[in-house]
């Protein structure tokens, strides 16, 4: 495993260099972002950090939507040693100025939308020195100079990456603070399951302040040679589109979003008349047992036209965040399609479970990611207790914050 985030891109992008690892639609047409104009950008942006004055473990705000400038500011940050604190651009103001309070921010990267907030918050957290917006001049120009070789600051795997706050509200928000192994490990335990590979393309939309999504669907393609999409909004027929046009094999998403999409395929389904609805229906319970018994899914082509709305590459979607519905998860199986469960939280970088490809079962989060220890503590009589677990994903601590951390970290 490499020895932090800057060493494992460096790699991937040596080994991919010509690579199409980022598409995002401009105007009407799809552009793509290959490994090397992403790391040759990623070096410059970093670079200009340093001239910048930045040091190590600086923490510096990323407050934007979903966009191809998201990974190139957080991978710059982390390879100048700094740390990346993502905030939701949509939380209230008390809550970002709490955040930035806490983690004493000196830089804040921004899209045009939230650039009149963070010189309000400027004014109010007098840790912050610059605001940057992505769409400005100034970025691109600093994104865009010559920067042959990557920048060398000394990085060691303990070393933090990001801190995530999972509460903001009150006086006193939590950071869970990642360090660069942390990440490097939950990447690398995901990349095991076989869930996400570097042969995938991913679709971005759960928000990037999230660890869930911030994970799977963008440091893992980027160290792993996979490709992201940036669909550019969260509407089904533009992400439909996306995925369709772009080429998408992967779908991570919350269960609300799954349960859009069975609503709309079902809804298509009672459009059917009988007496074809009856031998339809019978069809689908036909192919679904054979698909419990054998592995083999059959139902993806018979319901052809339903999955080619997902697009001809898609090959799993991907769910976390919330418990998942039973009944969609094995109405979704039925149609045809491979819906995979999770479990994870903030503090574990965040992936502990995933149900296996070649038999999911229903209602389950599956079991312990590879490098995962899990045990189930102070069981009652249906054994159910509190969930423990141990390894190379278990957060730093959180942030200036020994007290709490304390409590949840025992032995390792």
């Amino acid at each position: 495993m490499a020895r932090n985030l800057r060493v494992g891109f460096e790699e991937a992008a040596s080994e991919y260099p010509d690579k199409i690892i980022i598409k995002y639609k401009e105007d009407t047409e799809w552009t793509g972002v290959s490994y090397n104009d992403f790391r040759d950008r990623a070096r410059s942006l970093s670079a200009f950090l340093l001239e910048e004055k930045v040091e190590k473990n600086d923490k510096i705000a990323v407050l934007m939507e979903n966009r191809p400038e998201w990974p190139l500011v957080f991978f710059a940050v982390v390879s100048a040693g700094a740390v990346s604190v993502p905030v939701d651009p949509g939380s209230a103001a008390e809550e970002i100025e709490n955040i930035l309070k806490d983690s004493e921010c000196r830089f804040a990267f921004v899209g045009e939308s939230s650039v009149a907030l963070m010189e309000e918050m400027r004014r109010r957290c007098p840790s912050i020195e610059k605001v940057i917006s992505v769409d400005s001049d100034a970025f691109k120009d600093a994104a865009s100079r010559p920067s042959e070789r990557a920048v060398d600051v000394e990085i060691d795997a303990g070393d933090p990456a990001c801190i995530l706050y999972t509460s903001g509200t009150t006086a006193e928000p939590k950071g869970v603070v990642l360090s660069h192994n942390n990440l490097l490990a939950n990447c690398g335990s995901i990349h095991k399951s076989g869930m996400i590979t570097q042969k995938d393309t991913v679709v971005s939309v759960l928000p990037l302040h999230h660890a869930y999504p911030l994970t799977a669907t963008m440091i893992l393609p980027l160290l792993y040679g996979g490709g992201i999409i940036y669909p550019g909004s969260m509407r089904g027929e533009v992400l439909m589109e996306a995925m369709r046009e772009a080429g998408a094999t992967v779908f991570v998403a919350v269960p609300q979003i799954f349960y859009s999409f069975y609503q709309k395929i079902t809804e298509t389904i009672k459009k059917i008349p009988f007496p074809f609805s009856l031998l339809f229906r019978s069809a689908v319970s036909f192919l679904y047992r054979i698909r419990e018994r054998t592995g083999m899914n059959l139902a993806r082509y018979f319901l052809y036209g339903i999955h080619r709305k997902f697009g001809r590459s898609m090959r799993v979607f991907i769910s976390g965040g919330a418990k998942l519905d039973e009944d969609v998860e094995e109405a979704l199986l039925r149609f045809g399609f491979t819906i995979l469960e999770g479990y994870g939280l903030t503090e574990t970088s965040p992936v502990l479970t995933y149900s296996p490809f070649k038999r999911p079962k229903i209602g389950s989060v599956g079991v312990p990611v590879p490098d995962v220890e899990l045990k189930i503590a102070d069981k009652n009589e249906e054994g159910i207790g509190e969930v423990m677990a141990r390894g190379p994903n278990i957060m730093e601590g959180y942030y200036r914050r020994e007290d709490l951390t304390a409590q949840v970290i025992k032995d390792g």
